[in-house]
């Protein structure tokens, strides 16, 4: 799979607002992303339990290798890492970050929210810095913007609690992207390993 293709006026969206176009957008890639991970036998849970820390951080790579290929944006590495209570991951610009202890004792559910949680965060910074023209809702990219330093101010959940963390816009489009994938390729709405 090449990224995200949209052969026709109706796929394009072609009379849709942007913020419409940025859904049909979204879904499209969610349900690229899921089709993309559902072939990766290391993700399915009764392979997941039997993975060691180390094979279930080479599968995590390959997770974001995938998903980075069909959002169009190039590859970067995962890490494991100590984090604190409650942490479960994190982007710096340049790597994801997974909370060792959850690699190492969580479902493959939670890590596979976790991945693509922070790949949605590097798919943000890809369209912000290099290609703005890939994502279709100027709007949403505005406020992304306005959410990422040096332009505008992250609200970390220590400082500001988790409502208002969860509801600025970088974390607003994150985690339900997350989710979603994670959601359709696990279980609660269509499991394709079932």
């Amino acid at each position: 799979m090449s990224g995200m293709e949209f052969t026709s006026e109706s796929e394009r969206g072609e009379g849709l607002t942007p913020h419409e176009q940025g859904e049909r957008f979204n879904a499209e890639l969610i349900r690229q992303s899921v089709e993309a991970l559902s072939s990766l036998e290391a993700l399915r849970p009764e392979v997941w339990e039997k993975l060691k820390v180390k094979e279930r951080l080479q599968a995590t790579q390959e997770m974001e290798n995938r998903l980075a290929r069909v959002a169009q944006r190039e590859a970067v590495e995962v890490k494991a890492e100590k984090m604190k209570s409650g942490t479960l991951g994190s982007w710096d610009g340049h790597t994801i970050r997974i909370n060792r202890e959850l690699l190492a004792k969580g479902s493959v559910e939670q890590v596979v929210n976790v991945v693509a949680h922070e790949g949605r965060h590097a798919f943000q910074d890809y369209v912000l810095k290099v290609r703005p023209e890939l994502y279709p809702d100027l709007e949403g990219e505005v406020a992304w913007l306005l959410n990422n330093p040096p332009f505008g101010t992250y609200l970390d959940a220590t400082t500001y609690g988790f409502e208002i963390y969860r509801a600025q816009p970088l974390e607003a489009d994150a985690w339900p992207f997350g989710e979603s994938i994670a959601n359709q390729l696990c279980g609660q709405k269509g499991n394709t390993f079932l």
